[in-house]
């Protein structure tokens, strides 16, 4: 990608800029948004280049909505979170998860209306940082919900003391240890205060550890040696699989699975949650059919393990 001097000037001295008294946007600053018009430019060309270049492609942007999800709830960032559960949409369509893609349709629209149905502080509160959980004054601490109780509840639920070491599970046992609950946090709370003890953590994020940076540094350095060796945006037509050298048929799609999921999620606006069809057929196929694949009534489907062994089960049990 070529750099003008003059943008590399600016971008060191944003780079270098000491200031962290308050957060910048991406899009704050001129010489970031010319910097990211010029890096999706460079994207697209490459993808332009055929089937496997654009599968990376789709790829890298999948993994990008990821660590933006990620970004959105560690930082509190609603209209991230929003946003990035918007863009998953075609994905979930494209890949068969229609539970997920059913579900994020009405949570979005629901979402979308929140303003409607809660006071103007709750709905301050709850956008400004609210809708995820904090344990500390961090910047980057967010919590998902469900994981707070991952963390929390089910951790002392399973641990020396818990339900699941030899207390059993029966209603008048759950029922006492849910109640006793609070105030043995209570209790905790105040003897730490009484022993000058604090079960707490170190302010260096567990990210910027010297153990940690070895770690990236050592499976970057993996990434590099793998990718010298196997170009991942070659100038071929065919899909292929840069491992093992698999070429795919004009059956796969897996690169256009944004566009398919696209194509998914038009056909369903406007249509009853509870009534709304999803087709298997407006899945994408991915290179693993080549080897991994049955025909039924002229229709190729991947074999999935998963799956199998669920029908299995019901099967068993039926």
């Amino acid at each position: 990608m070529d750099l003008t001097s003059a943008l590399q000037e600016k971008l060191a001295d944003f780079l270098n800029d000491e200031d962290r008294s308050h957060i910048l946007l991406a899009n704050e600053k001129e010489c970031v948004e010319e910097l990211k018009t010029k890096f999706s430019e460079m994207l697209q060309a490459i993808a332009n280049r055929g089937a496997t270049a654009k599968l990376w492609i789709q790829y890298f942007e999948m993994v990008t909505l990821v660590k933006l999800f990620i970004e959105a709830e560690r930082t509190g960032n609603w209209n991230l979170h929003l946003q990035v559960v918007y863009q998953m949409l075609p994905y979930f369509h494209a890949s068969g998860h229609f539970l997920y893609a059913r579900c994020c349709h009405l949570y979005l629209q629901d979402m979308h209306s929140l303003k409607d149905k809660m006071s103007a502080q709750e709905y301050e509160m709850f956008t400004g940082g609210g809708f995820t959980a904090r344990r500390t004054s961090k910047f980057w601490c967010g919590t998902w919900t469900d994981m707070t109780i991952e963390q929390s509840l089910m951790r002392i639920m399973k641990i020396t003391g818990g339900l699941t070491h030899g207390r059993g599970v029966s209603e008048s046992i759950l029922c006492k240890w849910t109640k006793g609950m609070t105030s043995l946090q209570n209790i905790c709370e105040e003897m730490e205060k009484m022993c000058g003890v604090a079960f707490t953590s170190s302010e260096q994020h567990v990210e910027m550890r010297e153990s940690r940076i070895k770690r990236d540094t050592s499976d970057s350095k993996n990434f590099m040696d793998w990718f010298t060796q196997h170009h991942p945006f070659p100038n071929v037509g065919d899909i292929l699989s840069l491992t093992t050298g698999v070429v795919g048929d004009s059956t796969i799609n897996c690169h256009m699975a944004k566009a398919f999921g696209l194509l998914s999620v038009d056909r369903i606006v406007g249509g009853d949650f509870e009534t709304v069809i999803f087709y298997m057929k407006d899945r994408f196929l991915p290179l693993a059919t080549m080897k991994n694949a049955i025909k039924i009534s002229d229709e190729t489907i991947p074999k999935e393990s998963q799956l199998l062994n669920n029908l299995m089960k019901n099967l068993k049990n039926s």
